[in-house]
């Protein structure tokens, strides 16, 4: 089942950023090495041809805490041209990663793809937990750092509780 907002057919139409989703804007030689990064998570992605970018569709204000990165453009209002479902071959306007579901990609797997592919880093307002030692999991990174500790101060960091961390008698 595809969103009321996707044509299946006929022409391309615009869609209104910010109220189905927001429009992540990156050139099309980083957006092929973000599709290899992201692999099968990758919500749709339109391949803008005539435009040299491919665009990813995520949450509306799921972007408003991204830190600026050179190379990307968040599009939180006006509207996105997007190609109907079932777009001809050689099109300029096509999906380069299918429409399927919602059509959107996490906001954080893209965000922290993005950071390594074009910074080469994980995003600026993220951590990784202490005990995580994999630095391959989304879920094991939690919001902002913490302050450092003080000796009279309630601030610790809490262990990741996530399932892809081995326990004590877990299988993994």
């Amino acid at each position: 089942m595809l969103p009321d907002w996707l044509p299946v057919g006929g022409p391309a139409v615009y869609v209104q950023c910010g109220l189905w989703f927001d429009a992540v804007v990156v050139a099309s030689y980083e957006g092929v090495r973000v599709v290899d990064g992201l692999r099968e998570r990758s919500g749709a992605a339109v391949d803008d041809r005539a435009r040299a970018r491919l665009v990813w569709l995520v949450e509306p204000g799921s972007t408003a805490t991204w830190a600026t990165m050179a190379g990307v453009t968040v599009q939180r209002t006006g509207a996105l041209l997007v190609p109907p479902a079932h777009t001809p071959v050689g099109a300029p306007l096509r999906w380069w990663v299918p429409p399927a579901g919602d059509c959107l990609t996490h906001p954080d797997l893209l965000h922290e793809t993005l950071a390594l592919v074009i910074t080469g880093g994980p995003p600026t307002y993220r951590y990784l937990s202490p005990d995580c030692h994999l630095g391959e999991c989304w879920a094991c990174r939690h919001g902002d750092p913490p302050p450092p500790p003080h000796r009279d101060s309630s601030v610790r960091a809490e262990a990741c509780a996530h399932a892809c961390h081995a326990t004590e008698g877990a299988v993994r």
